[in-house]
């Protein structure tokens, strides 16, 4: 299997935060579109799991709300056809810190990687993602 489709993917679960948002209804039509209606996604420090596309439509709404300024890039990328991983580093605000006091939430710059498989369609079946521990 060529793998356009890992670009694509990539390119859609860039925009997953903003997919989250009270304007990301397409970006959250391009990233489901790319992925099996019965995907499984797992961040697994925390051990959250979302199933199917209700489930990331709710991981979208989530990672939005702690930061709706993210911003993923992708550093790396491979794949066998079957299997896929890719490394990104993640900038934005995180809104979890901060203090009563009046300090500002925290800029933040993450680095993370994502491990999954992909449908002979070349929809995600599964993804798990292992973010840098101090992110979640």
């Amino acid at each position: 299997m060529e793998s356009a489709w890992l670009d694509r993917f990539i390119q859609a679960w860039c925009s997953h935060a903003k997919a989250g948002g009270p304007t990301g209804k397409d970006e959250l039509v391009d990233l489901l579109k790319v992925m099996d209606t019965r995907v499984r996604y797992e961040i697994v420090p925390t051990r959250s799991v979302f199933i199917g596309h209700e489930g990331i439509e709710s991981m979208c709404i989530g990672v939005y709300e702690v930061s709706p300024d993210l911003h993923l890039e992708a550093v790396s990328q491979l794949t066998d056809g079957r299997f896929f991983a890719f490394e990104y580093v993640a900038t934005g605000t995180d809104l979890r810190t901060g203090d009563i006091a009046g300090a500002p939430p925290a800029r933040v710059v993450r680095r993370g990687c994502s491990i999954g498989e992909v449908a002979s369609d070349g929809r995600i079946m599964s993804l798990r993602e292992y973010p840098e521990p101090s992110w979640v």
